[in-house]
């Protein structure tokens, strides 16, 4: 049994003297076994279900494992560490914010103590300026871990390290539950020519481009979501994963401990929603999705193409082409961006396997070299988890993402656009956290414009928040003045209480409302897919059983069927 067949999700909720895990099974042969082990692997607890798909469990201290064994003898095991289960544990009340120095940073984690409620700060990590050079690559600080523990630190060097920011997240509390913690969002960035020693250092070759072969964005490379690489370069992977691998050795001890709570991956999501194509669909409507036409794209398409189809004749009939053989010359950018609908379906949803791959190889890597003990502590960060700029992709591709790890922290969608709608925004972001065993975290972060005072649009989206159990995400702008402290003193964020709402569905309080993805991406009128349709499904759900949260299954087999590599 693999996880990508048979996905276990956990969730805990807060409690003075003992923790609830609960374990749900997405796909299987009914009856399952349960098993509850304790931190060193003992079965402490076991239960046989015929009819439900999830079990909850009561544990008296942090730290667990489980397995579950479906009827076919297929099993799945995952252990949970005990500094994971506390972090997971802890309400997010992140400051969330990708501007700024170190010393800006340490400034901003500072001023948390005037803002009720945080208890989370996002730092960042951008590698064109901490690894941009040869010196810097190459610097022997990357091979050892650094000591944030120690006490009374004074001297840091913030302009090739991000230590003092460690350091003082560390010593804002004496544990887990009454530190500010840190989120990092890790920026792999765009390198050039000056990193010739590691031989996979990648330039304007491989980064995204259009269909004349235009770079998506011309600004400098050291610049805030500048020049993203492709996702089918291997040189710019192999950078990502050792520029991750090489953060990770050196903060390890904060990862270990809880101090860094969890790292997202930046590249990944402003790609997909920054370098747009479309596909045409059966009313002859474009559907917007992600593109990216430069030459290690296309070659990896052409590959994967021979590989799936064999014969050309064959391609030529699935995907409607008429071209003579594989090959970049004949699959042009211009064929695959305006040539036959199918063919450009197969195109976007490669693209959409290399970008869930891309992520997943550099946090697998990471776990690969780096004496990690934490189990859970990636973060999946979107702009919108089913809607938004290519949001008839998004539901495909945010499943796919969370199904090829069992890591994951916390899942992060802004849903920027859904003001109004806090319902419907919950239970999308309720919906993937579950399914990935993590936690669900909102950034209402719209345009610029509803960050005006009195700020009224974000009170009512962090009242939302709150009352649904999940985490906050409060993004701020460069000139936020006292907007977040308003709203939290408005909504009494101090005060709140936390228990994820999520789990009501052991008292019968969800109901599944269960989509196949065809259905809602290239079925049908344009006007009616995607987000649309989605919401429609979803609100006939909850007008059906009022009261209850609704659990949005969006089920991916049949596009896996036609597109899975």
């Amino acid at each position: 049994m693999k996880t990508t067949y048979l996905l276990l999700v956990f969730l805990s909720m807060r409690a003075v003297a003992q923790t609830n895990v609960y374990v749900r099974v997405n796909e299987g042969t009914k009856p399952y076994k349960y098993e509850l082990l304790n931190e060193s692997g003992v079965v402490i607890e076991t239960r046989n279900s015929s009819v439900k798909d999830e079990e909850l469990f009561s544990v008296n201290s942090y730290g667990y494992g489980y397995k579950v064994t479906d009827a076919t003898g297929k099993s799945y095991m995952k252990m949970i560490d005990e500094v994971s289960h506390r972090v997971m544990n802890k309400p997010v009340r992140l400051r969330a914010t990708y501007y700024g120095d170190v010393s800006e940073q340490v400034r901003a984690f500072n001023a948390m103590s005037s803002f009720p409620g945080f208890n989370m700060y996002s730092g960042h990590f951008h590698a064109f300026q901490y690894l941009g050079t040869q010196a810097q690559w190459d610097h022997p600080r990357w091979t050892q871990a650094y000591d944030h523990t120690a006490p009374d630190q004074t001297e840091f060097d913030d302009v090739n390290t991000i230590d003092r920011l460690i350091y003082t997240a560390y010593h804002s509390g004496s544990s887990i539950e009454t530190r500010r913690l840190l989120r990092i969002t890790f920026d792999g960035g765009c390198l050039d020519s000056q990193i010739s020693s590691t031989g996979f250092t990648y330039g304007t070759d491989d980064l995204m481009r259009t269909v004349n072969q235009e770079l998506f964005d011309a600004r400098p490379s050291n610049g805030y979501l500048t020049r993203i690489a492709s996702y089918a370069s291997d040189r710019a992977l192999m950078h990502y994963k050792e520029a991750l691998r090489k953060f990770c050795t050196r903060y390890q001890k904060a990862i270990n401990d809880g101090t860094i709570a969890g790292i997202s991956f930046f590249n990944t999501d402003n790609g997909e929603a920054n370098y747009p194509a479309h596909v045409t669909l059966a009313d002859g409507s474009p559907m917007q999705s992600f593109g990216d036409y430069c030459l290690p794209m296309r070659t990896k398409f052409v590959q994967w193409c021979q590989e799936k189809f064999g014969t050309i004749q064959t391609f030529n009939s699935r995907t409607g082409a008429n071209v003579s053989g594989f090959s970049v010359n004949e699959l042009t950018p211009e064929l695959l961006k305006d040539g036959p609908a199918d063919l450009q379906k197969h195109y976007v949803f490669f693209h959409h396997w290399i970008q869930a791959q891309f992520e997943y190889q550099a946090q697998k890597y990471v776990f690969e070299k780096v004496p990690l003990t934490r189990k859970k502590f990636y973060w999946l960060d979107v702009a919108a988890l089913m809607n938004g700029d290519a949001y008839r992709m998004r539901a495909y591709l945010y499943n796919l993402r969370l199904s090829l790890g069992d890591w994951w922290a916390a899942v992060k969608s802004n849903n920027s656009n859904d003001y109004g709608e806090d319902e419907w925004v919950v239970d999308q972001i309720n919906s993937a956290a579950r399914f990935a065993g993590a936690a669900a975290v909102w950034e209402p972060s719209p345009p610029i414009q509803y960050f005006a005072p009195p700020g009224t649009l974000l009170v009512n989206a962090v009242n939302a928040i709150t009352n649904s159990g999940i985490g906050l995400s409060g993004f701020y702008p460069p000139n936020e003045g006292t907007l977040w402290i308003d709203v939290a003193n408005a909504t009494g964020l101090a005060s709140k209480s936390y228990t994820r709402k999520s789990d009501d569905l052991l008292n019968g309080n969800v109901v599944n409302c269960k989509v196949m993805f065809k259905s809602i991406a290239l079925e049908g009128k344009g006007d009616e897919l995607g987000a649309i349709s989605l919401s429609r499904a979803w609100s006939a759900a909850r007008n059906a059983n009022p009261g209850k949260r609704v659990v949005i299954i969006v089920d991916y087999s049949d596009i896996l069927a036609d597109f899975n590599p």
